[in-house]
């Protein structure tokens, strides 16, 4: 990492002095030595951007039938009637992490353990993957309203109503406060 570092560097070097070399063309001479450095330093500087891109680029398309089983589990039970229509799979650190859509628009977030942290719909979730007390409170306080979004943040969850009001709760289930 460190020597990538200082490749880097030496390349943001390079090419702040060809700039600056370019712009003053009449002001500055650069010597063929000078050249073939800002020339390697470049070509450098592209195999590192070639590297980095594939380090970041961890997603991979899979099928249906390639997501674990835990989560085949989670689609069938909830969304028994859809079908997976995408599913990704992110590479972290030492495990992965799920995305899946479904064929009416619903989109599942898998975290590495494979539990479900979030769900994004334009129309109604079904009742079986909000909490209780929070299905309980939504009904009692916005009965005109549904849930079509939920998600399971660190040591909170957030639901988003169908008129756009966004409600946090702690991880019990609590009611913590709308989220403006």
């Amino acid at each position: 990492m460190k020597n990538q570092m200082q490749k880097i560097a030496t390349v943001a070097l390079s090419a702040s002095f060809l700039m600056g070399g370019l712009s003053n063309a009449q002001e500055t001479r650069i010597s063929t030595k000078e050249k073939v450095i800002m020339k390697q330093s470049i070509a450098d500087a592209d195999v590192l951007a070639k590297q980095n891109n594939r380090v970041l680029d961890n997603e991979e398309k899979i099928t249906a039938k390639d997501l674990p089983k835990q989560i085949q589990k989670v689609i069938k039970k909830h969304f028994p009637n859809q079908k997976v229509v995408e599913a990704e799979r992110e590479k972290r650190l030492t495990d992965y992490e799920y995305e899946v859509k479904l064929d009416n628009n619903v989109e599942l977030s898998f975290d590495a353990k494979h539990k479900l942290v979030e769900v994004e719909s334009d129309t109604q979730l079904p009742n079986s993957i909000v909490p209780n007390k929070i299905l309980t409170f939504v009904s009692e306080n916005y009965s005109d309203n549904f849930i079509t979004d939920w998600k399971l943040d660190g040591m909170k969850q957030e639901v988003e109503l169908n008129n756009g009001v966004e409600l946090e709760f702690n991880k019990k289930g609590d009611f913590l406060r709308i989220d403006k």
